[in-house]
């Protein structure tokens, strides 16, 4: 369903009628929203792991294959070295230059960026007061675990 939803760039996109949830949050949700790609390449990771366990071997290589082309193709289009962060949305084939911790948060917990970009992101998303806060309690179990993951346990720390 999700593929077949894809647009010319391979990526997906809100049309009329859908819903475009990230969080409640005051964010642009038009376009293509580089979180949602996010979980639509993760998606494909564990449908290939999903066909694997059933030695579907087919559909493993395939989902496999869409998974890694479509996580590459994220980092190519919405990694800014400009910012240090992956930008929020693409409308129209133009970028914002709006960085939000969701997509940043979650290739920490995916772990699709190195060493390197991991620290550029704790730096300029994560650990940056600047950038707008998440908005929810379910979202926010996923800001502490990026925080756990690039070593910032004792913000995590209840006191």
């Amino acid at each position: 369903f999700c593929l077949g939803r894809s647009n010319i760039n391979g990526f997906v996109e809100g049309l009329p009628g859908d819903w475009v949830f990230i969080d409640w949050a005051p964010i642009e949700k038009s376009g293509e929203v580089s979180f949602e790609q996010l979980l639509l390449s993760r998606s494909l990771e564990v449908m290939s792991g999903c066909a694997g366990l059933v030695n579907d071997r087919e559909s493993e290589a395939k989902y496999s294959k869409l998974s890694v082309d479509l996580k590459q193709k994220i980092i190519g289009t919405f990694w800014s070295d400009q910012r240090n962060a992956f930008l929020h949305t693409r409308n129209n084939g133009v970028l914002s230059q709006n960085v939000t911790r969701y997509t940043n948060m979650f290739a920490i917990i995916f772990d699709y960026v190195d060493y390197n970009k991991k620290q550029l992101i704790k730096e300029n998303v994560i650990l940056n007061d600047s950038i707008l806060k998440i908005t929810t309690p379910y979202m926010k179990f996923y800001e502490l675990a990026a925080l756990c993951e690039i070593n910032e346990k004792k913000k995590v720390e209840i006191k």
